[in-house]
């Protein structure tokens, strides 16, 4: 009897070890990079050449605009992926018992997707213009 809880509890402690250390890594490789990112700012600020600076901070600001625009083409597609799952999962229900309405489950994930692209297209923030 007692056998069948060492399954569970072997893969619950590595589950939450693996989720314990990726967010240690995480977090190493965030500080790290933002340590190396104000050294080249602090270095570029002493050198004498103010425009690599300027370039500097251009491509970084390139870089933030690129990943917002790629955040919201995934948010996109997510919601499209959602929506036609929830189709597909209404037509197979639908298929398995004609005269039940089981086909409704699949309106959840049909409005999952839905509210995903009007967020995408009506509420996310917009880029700015200057940035």
């Amino acid at each position: 009897m007692a056998d069948m809880y060492i399954v569970p509890a072997i893969g619950s402690v590595a589950v939450f070890g693996w989720l314990a250390v990726h967010e240690w890594t995480e977090s190493r490789r965030k500080e790290r990079e933002e340590f190396y990112r104000s050294e080249t700012l602090r270095r570029y600020s002493e050198s004498n050449q103010p425009d690599m600076l300027a370039r500097f901070l251009a491509e970084e600001k390139a870089a933030r605009h690129e990943m917002r625009v790629q955040q919201r083409e995934s948010l996109r597609l997510g919601g499209l992926v959602t929506m036609m799952a929830g189709i597909g999962l209404g037509v197979m229900l639908a298929g398995i018992e004609p005269g039940e309405r089981l086909y409704l489950v699949g309106l959840v994930p049909f409005l999952v997707g839905m509210a995903i692209l009007i967020y995408v297209y009506a509420l996310a923030p917009k880029t700015p213009a200057n940035e």
